[in-house]
């Protein structure tokens, strides 16, 4: 597969008409985040824990409403404005660079002031000291800090957003005590990497981004409660190389195989492990939190969440013969020796 970064919308277009499979936005994938963390951040919960950044038990990333400042006009910020806006969120704009060539629409243009952002009269007159958010989001780290910095000593409790451009600087931005820090480049290997290693868990993301929060909610829950804080995730597909048990059982055709099998514990075949199904993917089918009497069939795709033994359980009963037949008939398999003559 080809994985290439993207930063407008006429570029990834083009990208895509190229072939490439994997285009990733760092600045929409953080404009969406924010937006998320704001209107549904259970949902942001489950993506940071996807992408293995945060525990299930983290505490909760929401965004205040109020009025945000967003520093920076660039691609990033404008992103992050076209989102705030749909959700009526109110936006204060600063743009650094006042020969800066872009064209903007009537609201933009009513709530832009060009200056140095950093500036405690500038932060005054766009309104920091009644803001709930400020944005910092130019291409340039000291900047970043600089802004953020003047912001507080204006509105101690106003909450911070930043850009972090350069993974150098990483140090500076966490003692600076920033409430949010988004690192394109970061977010970049994620997205590639998950795309790349972990395609199961990253159409998982694609379409738990289509639910509502109180779904969400009630998933984290349900994990939590099921297995743990910090679920393993384990993808596979049942074929021949990688499942030969279940691809042989399924393969003679004789009798149906649930999904109920991945669930046995190999100490004690009545007693289930810790598991949650996430997705099964037939085909073009996608099933969301697939039921245990799902039928599984050759070709089938899985994503399940799941703690280490039930992992070592699982690989046992599609790998090993015997394994696997004690996991669907609740007995060992007997063992014939035939003796040998003298």
């Amino acid at each position: 597969k080809v994985a290439v970064r993207s930063t407008t919308p006429t570029h990834t277009e083009n990208l895509r008409d190229l072939g490439a499979q994997i285009i990733v936005n760092p600045f929409s994938i953080i404009s969406s985040e924010i937006n998320m963390a704001l209107l549904s951040p259970n949902i942001f919960k489950l993506e940071k824990w996807l992408y293995k950044i945060d525990t299930l038990s983290a505490s909760l990333h929401s965004f205040p409403k109020g009025i945000y400042v967003i520093c920076g006009y660039g691609r990033m910020g404008r992103r992050i404005y076209e989102k705030l806006s749909k959700n009526d969120i109110e936006c204060r704009l600063i743009e650094i660079d006042a020969n800066r060539e872009f064209s903007l629409n009537v609201d933009e243009m009513s709530n832009m002031i060009f200056g140095d952002a950093d500036n405690k009269e500038l932060l005054s007159e766009v309104g920091v000291q009644e803001a709930s958010v400020i944005i910092a989001a130019t291409n340039d780290d000291t900047t970043n800090l600089s802004i953020l910095a003047t912001a507080k000593k204006i509105n101690p409790d106003i909450i911070t957003i930043v850009r972090e451009n350069e993974l150098e600087d990483d140090l500076l931005f966490q003692e600076a005590k920033i409430n949010h820090i988004f690192t394109p480049s970061k977010i970049l290997v994620n997205k590639i990497t998950n795309s790349l290693i972990n395609p199961l868990s990253d159409e998982f993301i694609k379409q738990i981004l289509k639910k509502d929060d109180k779904w969400a909610s009630s998933l984290i829950l349900r994990l939590i409660k099921e297995i743990n804080d910090n679920p393993i995730l384990l993808e596979f597909k049942i074929e021949e190389k990688t499942t030969p048990q279940i691809y042989n059982f399924l393969n003679k055709q004789e009798q149906d195989l649930s999904l109920n099998i991945l669930a046995t514990s190999l100490h004690n075949c009545e007693q289930k492990n810790n598991i949650v199904p996430l997705l099964l993917q037939r085909d073009s089918e996608i099933t969301l939190l697939p039921l245990w009497e799902q039928n599984l069939k050759i070709g089938d795709k899985i994503l399940l969440a799941c703690d280490a033994h039930a992992k070592d359980d699982i690989e046992y009963i599609c790998q090993n013969e015997n394994e696997f037949y004690y996991a669907f008939y609740g007995e060992e398999k007997m063992k014939i020796f035939k003796r040998k003559n003298k």
